[in-house]
C-alpha cells in the first residue's frame, strides 16, 4: 500500500510542477478505512494504526489532507487527529445519511461529528457528500 501511496503522491507532485505559474494545491486524500455508506465495526487501535500509515506516507506530496467520505463521528475524529499533527490544513467530508436528516449514513447526529472536530488544530473546512 505504501508504494501505490508513494507513486500517486509523486505524480500529483509532478502534475503540480507543470504548472508553475498557478496556485496548484495537491489534496491527500485520507479516505474511509471501510464501507463509507454505513457504520462498520472497526478497531480503534487497528483504525488510528492505518490513518497514521497513509497520512505519514502521503504527507510529504500534500499541501493539505482532504479526509473524504467519512461516515462516523469516530472516523472524522481519528482520521483529523492523525492529520494535526502535520500541521497542515484538514479538510473533512462527512457522509450523511440519504435517508435520515441531519444525520451521517451512521445514524449518528451531523452535530455530534462537528461537535467532535470543532477543536481540531487546522480544521479549515467541513464539507458534506452523500450517497
Amino acid at each position: 500500500m505504501v508504494k501505490i501511496i508513494q507513486a500517486g503522491g509523486q505524480h500529483a507532485v509532478d502534475v503540480k510542477n507543470e504548472f508553475p505559474d498557478k496556485d496548484v494545491k495537491v489534496a491527500g486524500c485520507v479516505p474511509p478505512l471501510g464501507p463509507c455508506f454505513c457504520y462498520f465495526e472497526y478497531d480503534e487501535d487497528k483504525m488510528r494504526e492505518n490513518y497514521e500509515l497513509i497520512v505519514n506516507t502521503i504527507n510529504p506530496y500534500s499541501d493539505y489532507f482532504l479526509c473524504e467520505t467519512l461516515a462516523s463521528v469516530r472516523d472524522a475524529k481519528i482520521a483529523t487527529e492523525v492529520c494535526s499533527k502535520h500541521g497542515k490544513p484538514i479538510w473533512l467530508a462527512l457522509n450523511i445519511s440519504d435517508k435520515n436528516m441531519g444525520q451521517l449514513a451512521s445514524g449518528e447526529s451531523i452535530k455530534d461529528a462537528i461537535d467532535a472536530v470543532k477543536d481540531i488544530p487546522n480544521l479549515y473546512a467541513i464539507l458534506f457528500n452523500c450517497c
